[in-house]
């Protein structure tokens, strides 16, 4: 008769409160009373509802903390939202072939599905060959060079793979190699002006469809939309690309939503039946806050989602919307980026590694690719 798994006790003394302790008190916290309860055999552990609950703490707060000990190989979760806090000779006996740093923005990670896939996909990669990845988790957007050397060091990684290096410089990697570490730069959103191994670039794809419309022959005003907390390497990409629009003979002007009044800024799009270009922090901040009003923009516009596909509730309840978006093949460019690393290439000193981007016209919002 199998032996009946029951779940951990753990201590409330001292209940973590959001405010008063940072999430990096929280986060040893659960991780220390986790090991306690540790043993030899998988164990069912306290769901991510129940913990939060338990340390008086909002849910997305706890999410983060899971996370990392995901992350960690600590916690694993299976079908019914149950969480397992795994044994201690589940991960023993594994041959590594490497140990990769790899900076993580958290706002970034939970908000921007593009960011969160293509973390995703080349950690799975990297894990698949046999790397052991650890997760740099920020809290900020922009992740300060500083802390991802400090991190690095602390860590004794091998690699640092930087998927958005924002704010770093050539003196960032020669500090890393200093070290005695590699670096990786993976420029997935054109923002970086350090030199890296590989970008991603989407300035193509946005062409594309900018030139669908111009051949539509109503030429209207193509507005660019921002949510209002964009970073300056973020507000710098904008910059290039209005100009870049703006040598194609392209009206284009930069608009930046009001903050408390969103519904407002949305209609009056409408009313002007405006092109509008979405990048990814301006579509997931519109479509979590104001998704009936932004269904009305997409239909009323055309719209062009120009970091890839959104999730938001509208998108399956308004299956008559159609919009243009562009995409990016993350786990064939994970796939790639893992193979270079385990064969050397990815240390060559060459040139940048290019992967286009692709766009997609006139597509029913409904049926757009869904997240990993």
């Amino acid at each position: 008769m199998a032996k009946k798994i029951t779940k951990p006790r753990l201590e409330t003394d001292s209940l973590i409160r959001e405010g008063r302790h940072k999430s990096d008190r929280l986060f040893k916290t659960v991780r220390r009373l986790a090991l306690q309860q540790q043993k030899d055999a998988p164990q069912l552990f306290l769901s991510l509802r129940q913990a939060a609950q338990r340390f008086d703490v909002p849910l997305s707060a706890m999410a983060f903390i899971y996370r990392r000990l995901f992350d960690e190989g600590i916690l694993s979760s299976v079908r019914s939202s149950r969480t397992i806090l795994r044994g201690r000779k589940s991960s023993r006996n594994l041959r590594v072939s490497g140990v990769i740093g790899m900076p993580v923005s958290a706002p970034r990670l939970d908000t921007l599905r593009d960011y969160r896939e293509s973390y995703l996909s080349l950690r799975d990669e990297l894990h698949a060959r046999g790397f052991s990845i650890i997760p740099f988790h920020f809290e900020e957007r922009a992740i300060d060079p500083e802390h991802v050397v400090r991190r690095a060091k602390e860590e004794h990684v091998d690699t640092v793979i930087w998927l958005l290096p924002e704010g770093a410089v050539r003196q960032t990697a020669l500090r890393l190699r200093d070290l005695g570490l590699r670096f990786i730069g993976v420029n997935i959103g054109g923002i970086s002006n350090a030199f890296c191994r590989y970008e991603v670039r989407r300035r193509q794809a946005i062409f594309t469809i900018l030139n669908h419309w111009r051949a539509a022959a109503d030429t209207r005003a193509t507005i660019i939309v921002l949510g209002g907390q964009e970073t300056a390497a973020e507000m710098e990409r904008i910059a290039r690309l209005r100009g870049a629009i703006s040598t194609e003979g392209i009206t284009c002007r930069v608009d930046t939503v009001p903050e408390g009044r969103i519904s407002r800024f949305l209609k009056s799009l409408c009313a002007k039946e405006n092109d509008v270009l979405l990048p990814a922090h301006a579509a997931a901040m519109l479509g979590s806050r104001a998704p009936d009003t932004v269904a009305e923009v997409f239909k009323t516009c055309r719209v062009a989602l120009i970091d890839g596909p959104l999730d938001a509730p509208f998108c399956k309840a308004h299956p008559e919307i159609t919009v243009d978006f562009v995409t990016v093949n993350w786990k064939r460019i994970g796939k790639r980026i893992a193979q270079d690393i385990l064969s050397g290439d990815a240390f060559v000193q060459s040139e940048t590694t290019i992967f286009e981007a692709e766009s997609h016209l006139q597509t029913p919002i409904a049926s757009m690719p869904e997240g990993l």
